[in-house]
């Protein structure tokens, strides 16, 4: 059994993400305790509250009094001690991959291992975790930061527990005492964990930051292969800030930007209703705008591969074999829809073509619910509808309400 311990203090936008992460890993083996270390934000205190895996035993424990990351982490090692064979700390403002603590258990025992691999230096320069040595899997490391450390108990009590004891960066000085008696840190190269938290309570990347926090340039939380992500529309900076949006924690089987395409919205409907495909060698894609783009890359399901077309014309997640179809059949012409008068895709596909295409080609066309997992929709959403609910993405700024939410509404 292994015993993961979770300090928090405020920051519902990290915390969102790393519960959100947590809930679709693979945690048969573990245990969670969660540290609240007398959280005042109400949002923070509400995900807390929240937060429950079926199967997964979680533990919560609200401190009295602020105390602090390292008396935080020994109270929660002492609450699950007794149950485990191995112990992991992990930040609350960190997205975990779901095979996160297969991957780290995977490493040598002896020592103290992380799933986070960090190359980021110090404002002099130095480099501040130096690899030691490089095997073919992990490296080996002189020191790692705290985001995420597993040990053994008689590491803990060793090494680990002693430096929770003393002041200074705990960390740190529980990989020197460990390197100095000839014990080994262990790093995957390839990152199972980022660190979100880039404005932090230690005062990294803050307003008046000395050092840079710790950030994975090796992380995927989905491995999407099989799926291309396409960017379309007249800007292409504006498109390349969404592909940069929902490249950060996603790998693609490739990244394309169709920009300038045409002159208006009837030559770019046209292109993508009756070109793009030709252009995807994948066997699915997605388009996204400047106006949309990736919110809550933890709501991807492997399900919507079970579909040919989910989203709008904004955000739309299509298969290659539908797209091809529109393509191909010379009775699937872009019409300009009077309701919306714009030649617009989705009213096309999804109203004047659906029926057609379900009876001629059994196209699979994605539920509401499906549909309002991936997407919400700034233009046809009214209240109370219009309220963000943890959707993959979303398209258009404007009525969407994220009063409720727990991420930082996206702007223009």
């Amino acid at each position: 059994m292994i015993g993961i311990v979770i300090t928090i203090y405020n920051r519902p936008e990290y915390l969102f993400h790393c519960f959100e992460s947590l809930k679709k890993a693979d945690l048969s083996n573990c245990i969670l305790v969660i540290i609240d270390d007398c959280s005042q934000d109400k949002k923070t205190i509400e995900l807390i509250e929240q937060f429950s895996i079926p199967s997964v035993e979680v533990i919560k424990h609200r401190m009295a009094v602020r105390v602090g990351v390292r008396v935080g982490i020994r109270q929660g090692i002492d609450m699950v001690f007794h149950k485990c064979d191995h112990l992991m700390v992990l930040d609350g403002d960190t997205m975990v991959r779901k095979d996160f603590v297969e991957k780290i258990m995977i490493l040598p025992q002896n020592g103290i291992s992380t799933g986070f691999h960090s190359t980021v230096n110090n404002s002099d320069g130095s480099v501040r975790h130096p690899i030691i040595f490089e095997i073919e899997q992990f490296y080996l490391k002189k020191i790692i930061g705290g985001v995420n450390m597993a040990f053994s108990k008689d590491t803990y009590l060793k090494y680990v527990e002693p430096a929770l004891l003393l002041p200074g960066n705990w960390d740190t000085n529980a990989c020197h005492k460990l390197g100095a008696d000839g014990k080994r840190v262990y790093s995957l190269k390839e990152s199972v964990i980022q660190h979100l938290g880039l404005n932090s309570a230690m005062g990294h990347s803050g307003g008046n930051a000395v050092e840079k926090a710790d950030e994975s340039d090796t992380f995927y939380l989905h491995d999407l292969k099989n799926v291309t992500l396409v960017g379309v529309g007249s800007d292409h900076d504006a498109i390349k800030r969404s592909i940069d949006k929902c490249t950060k924690y996603i790998r693609w089987g490739q990244v394309k930007i169709f920009s300038n395409i045409g002159k208006g919205k009837h030559q770019l409907n046209q292109f993508v209703f009756k070109q793009l495909s030709y252009h995807i060698d994948t066997e699915y894609f997605l388009i996204v705008q400047a106006d949309s783009w990736i919110l809550n890359p933890s709501a991807w399901d492997d399900t919507f591969f079970e579909y040919d077309y989910i989203g709008n014309d904004g955000f739309c997640f299509r298969s290659t074999k539908f797209a091809r179809i529109l393509h191909q059949d010379n009775n699937i012409v872009l019409q300009n829809d009077p309701e919306a008068n714009n030649y617009s895709e989705e009213n096309n596909i999804c109203k004047i073509y659906r029926k057609y295409l379900e009876d001629s080609y059994k196209i699979k066309f994605a539920s509401k619910e499906i549909t309002d997992r991936f997407v919400i929709e700034n233009w046809s959403a009214k209240p109370p509808a219009n309220k963000y609910n943890g959707s993959f993405g979303f398209h258009g700024f404007g009525s969407i309400d994220y009063t409720d939410s727990y991420i930082t509404p996206p702007t223009p």
